[in-house]
């Protein structure tokens, strides 16, 4: 019933005592992604009311947490504000931030609130980042794009010095192979 309405009510600044609470305890491993949905699933219902809190969580998260999901929130509220706070999140906001927008982009692209070309730039910038850590997070995001393309920017992550970066762009190269095969049967029709 609380949430009920919150939703209907949608106070302004009821986010950031949400957003800062996320950074407290997480759930084992396997239920984190059910609780994430869950989590952005209210920041949905609050709508616009809570636009200015994701924003100010995604560009300066308290955990990694807090950033992946200000960040999926952003993507899916669908509104031009929310995608620019996404977009300056992942160029300028800390790592966390940059790395949650790496590892969201897909829901941004697929929710069609991006253009193909500014994705593949995000992702071509997120890749080339300077941390690690995003590097691996965007190298997922990169089977948004033809198989050639993605291919062409995994080439250098599946080589670089950091391991978790190599493992995550081996294991996305390894996804791009259906996609060739599928890619390859289209073509030929």
């Amino acid at each position: 019933m609380a949430l009920d309405c919150l939703a209907k009510l949608q106070p302004a600044g009821a986010a950031r005592a949400y957003f800062e609470s996320l950074a407290a305890a997480q759930p084992a491993p396997e239920r984190q992604e059910e609780r994430r949905r869950r989590q952005v699933g209210l920041v949905l219902a609050l709508g616009r009311a809570a636009e200015d809190d994701a924003c100010q969580a995604a560009l300066e998260p308290r955990s990694p947490e807090v950033a992946l999901v200000a960040t999926r929130s952003l993507a899916q509220l669908g509104t031009r504000r929310s995608t620019e706070c996404y977009l300056d999140a992942s160029s300028r906001g800390d790592p966390d931030a940059r790395a949650a927008a790496a590892a969201n982009l897909n829901f941004l692209a697929l929710n069609l609130r991006i253009a193909p070309g500014d994705a593949f730039a995000a992702a071509t910038r997120l890749a080339r980042d300077s941390d690690p850590v995003v590097r691996a997070a965007a190298a997922s995001s990169l089977v948004l794009f033809d198989e050639r393309t993605a291919r062409k920017l995994l080439t250098p992550l599946a080589t670089d010095p950091d391991s978790a970066v190599r493992a995550a762009a081996e294991e996305t190269l390894a996804k791009l192979e259906p996609l060739r095969k599928l890619e390859e049967e289209l073509l030929s029709r």
